[in-house]
């Protein structure tokens, strides 16, 4: 029987793929297992209301539904007859699942080789060892941290690594991208080279027979019906989709997982959406050399001159994407804001200086009610917005 998960503590609540609060209850099946990060129910009931049924998700991945049923079947019968439990074929995700695609032609099929979803799940854990994670961390609250690890499913791996995981638009696994960065700088390791969660897989004997078929990066959210309306952006690296996503979520971001992996074939399940290319500038013109011929595949595909009209010429040469843009943007904002605490808490400790902040204060909010004509709480509210109080401190002191 498929159950809502009983309350144990903050640990057994997820971040909410519409909310984004950590007020999510997932489903787990007989064997303890949830059946898919989105699927579950949100407690903020009235002001968000999500609630995915695993009926819901069943009817969308019925090869998952048709694997589940066979598996409880085997187990049964297994029971039954006394047989040890711990076969190959009682794996509650086997290690390779068989998702039939249909083309064009019906009578076409192919095979994509998956991940055992009790990988990504670990990978989950020690998210504290993760480099990448610790650098999100200097530039994001721990909250929007794990709002952003929530939604990419950032894993670690050993090593203080990062794995980047490829889950398509039916919630399978196609592999992980296994990278290590620099924990103060966010910068990709120039000395310990990627790897592939499959090629570690295949060397410890833990997976055979596997035919790697790659997908988008974070393809996995065209499943939550909070983005169906959002166009999706195309960055080139995995970090700059997920740093995206935080400064600009009116898009879905998603990452081909470097210049060349941009093509007909990873776009297919976007042929139906708004797509907008961010090629870092040393991609910009072959990018949009591709997009002519991709636009067979996707009609609605732009590639954005963004980068091109805001980088200076230092920039270009250096090769900058969009997320070192915002990374600067972003630190410098930080390093703004730490200033301003310094100074505040200066003035609130020198009377004479806090006296003369309460002065310039109480003067704008009398010229925004002669002036301005609006009310006293109008008034009141409107100089003491940050952006108010920063300048008055930044004018004046």
């Amino acid at each position: 029987m498929i159950q809502l998960e009983k309350y144990h503590g903050r640990n057994s609540r997820f971040i909410c793929p519409q909310c984004q609060k950590k007020e999510f209850v997932r489903y787990k099946d007989e064997q303890g297992e949830y059946v898919s990060f989105d699927v579950g129910r949100c407690n903020r009931e009235s002001s968000c209301g999500y609630h995915k049924k695993p009926k819901d998700y069943f009817a969308e991945n019925p090869k998952y539904n048709e694997n589940i049923k066979k598996e409880h079947r085997q187990s049964y019968l297994r029971t039954k007859r006394n047989i040890s439990l711990h076969s190959e074929t009682n794996q509650r995700f086997i290690s390779r699942q068989n998702v039939t695609l249909r083309q064009n032609n019906p009578r076409q099929n192919e095979t994509i080789s998956t991940i055992e979803k009790k990988y990504l799940t670990a990978s989950l854990e020690k998210c504290e060892q993760n480099n990448f994670v610790h650098f999100l961390k200097t530039l994001f609250t721990s909250d929007e941290v794990q709002i952003l690890i929530t939604r990419f499913a950032i894993g670690t791996a050993s090593g203080f690594k990062t794995v980047f995981w490829q889950i398509d638009r039916k919630g399978y696994i196609r592999t992980g991208r296994v990278m290590l960065f620099d924990k103060f700088n966010g910068k990709r390791s120039k000395v310990v080279h990627q790897n592939w969660i499959h090629s570690i897989l295949i060397k410890r004997g833990l997976l055979k027979d596997f035919e790697l078929k790659q997908c988008l990066f974070g393809e996995h959210q065209l499943l939550w019906d909070s983005e169906k309306h959002k166009a999706v952006a195309i960055v080139e690296a995995d970090k700059t989709a997920i740093i995206a996503s935080y400064f600009m979520p009116k898009f879905i971001w998603m990452s081909a997982g470097a210049k060349g992996y941009l093509n007909a074939e990873r776009l297919q399940p976007l042929a139906n959406r708004k797509v907008i290319l961010f090629p870092d500038t040393n991609a910009f013109v072959e990018w949009s050399e591709k997009a002519k011929s991709l636009r067979s595949i996707v009609p609605s595909l732009q590639v954005s001159d963004y980068l091109e009209r805001i980088l200076n010429e230092e920039q270009k040469k250096n090769g900058y994407d969009i997320a070192d843009f915002l990374i600067e943007k972003r630190i410098q904002q930080v390093i703004e804001r730490d200033y301003l605490i310094e100074k505040m808490d200066a003035i609130k400790a020198d009377e004479t200086l806090y006296n003369r902040f309460v002065e310039i204060i109480e003067e704008r909010k009398a010229v925004m009610m002669f002036d301005g004509k609006l009310s006293e709480v109008e008034a009141e509210k409107n100089v003491t917005l940050p952006e108010s109080v920063e300048q008055i401190i930044l004018s004046n002191f």
